[in-house]
């Protein structure tokens, strides 16, 4: 089905045979078709054409956009302050350890299992973790920065991988555990991530899913008010106007379309708990025991869940 304008369906038909040209196969074309929609150029972001993706479908949107067809390299280039960030990456470990810990068992309990970590970048908090499993493999979309983990951070327990989160390539049923950190909006299809995740864990295993709510009054990457809420025409505007780029990339859900998401798994939230226990859950940085922010905090969760900014949930398959 076409979804572009009629004069360039028109201009790329060939008149023999009346057929229309693999845009995928010639990424000019997918370029020159997107800016004629609004969609992304060749931003400092680095969006580039992804020969095997698949279009998906943004959240309300009759038409697909074939801004959906590209994939986020560069990642790590972009957002290399925070990426290197071995203190920030290490908070973020230790968090996500914690709260594995506490669902396995305590302290020790990893130990025999194996973990996938889905969006490893760098490898910052892959090493972290390869410390408490039994083996870990860490992949990523982001060449550069699975080299630069693999060069300094892998060992005989550690491996780091070239490899789409949306389809991995590794055996079914191979992982005892997948960590999956704030890496659903940056794919071109979460419901293929969430497919993959479920088909790498063996029965029982579990995955430590951090997920940011769509409904942010501050748009985490870029941080930008109500970014992420505007709909998407409005927030590529923005986005341009406000010097961050062509074209917002980040897709991201609201409370409901993430249980949607997440329906396929068996959910146990932690979200309330790392608010009320910081030091146990090493969320510190956000949030200081006995304080009124938290005070405040742990009151409009309680009373609106849904505007939340991140939330934290083992899914166990």
């Amino acid at each position: 089905m076409w979804y572009g304008p009629h004069w360039l369906k028109t201009l790329l038909t060939n008149k023999k045979t009346g057929d229309l040209p693999d845009l995928r196969q010639h990424p000019r074309l997918v370029d020159a078709f997107s800016r004629s929609r609004g969609g992304p150029r060749n931003t400092s972001q680095r969006f580039r054409a992804r020969q095997d993706a698949a279009p998906r479908r943004s959240p309300g949107s009759k038409n697909m956009e074939i801004a959906e067809l590209v994939y986020q390299y560069g990642y790590s280039e972009h957002f290399s302050e925070y990426q290197y960030d071995e203190e920030r990456q290490a908070q973020k470990a230790r968090k996500a350890l914690s709260v594995l810990e506490d669902f396995c068992g305590g302290p020790g309990s990893l130990e025999a299992l194996t973990l996938l970590d889905l969006g490893c970048s760098a490898g910052l908090m892959t090493r972290l973790y390869s410390r408490q499993f039994q083996r870990t493999v860490g992949v990523d979309i982001d060449a550069p920065a699975v080299r630069h983990a693999a060069a300094n951070f892998s060992t005989d327990k550690l491996q780091f991988l070239v490899r789409d989160a949306m389809d991995t390539g590794l055996p079914a049923e191979s992982f005892d555990v997948v960590t999956c950190t704030h890496i659903y909006e940056h794919v071109p299809d979460f419901k293929k991530l969430m497919a993959e995740i479920g088909r790498v864990l063996k029965k029982g295993g579990i995955c430590y899913f951090a997920a940011q709510n769509r409904l942010s009054l501050i748009e985490p990457h870029y941080g930008l008010p109500l970014l992420s809420v505007v709909p998407k025409p409005i927030a590529h505007i923005y986005f341009r106007l406000f010097g961050k780029g062509d074209h917002y990339y980040e897709t991201m859900l609201t409370l409901g379309k993430l249980r949607e998401l997440a329906a396929g798994f068996e959910c146990h939230d932690y979200t309330l708990k790392i608010m009320s226990e910081p030091v146990k859950y090493h969320a510190t940085e956000l949030l200081t025991p006995g304080s009124l922010k938290q005070g405040l905090a742990l009151a409009v969760a309680r009373l609106a869940y849904f505007l939340c900014p991140t939330y934290v949930w083992i899914l166990r398959k």
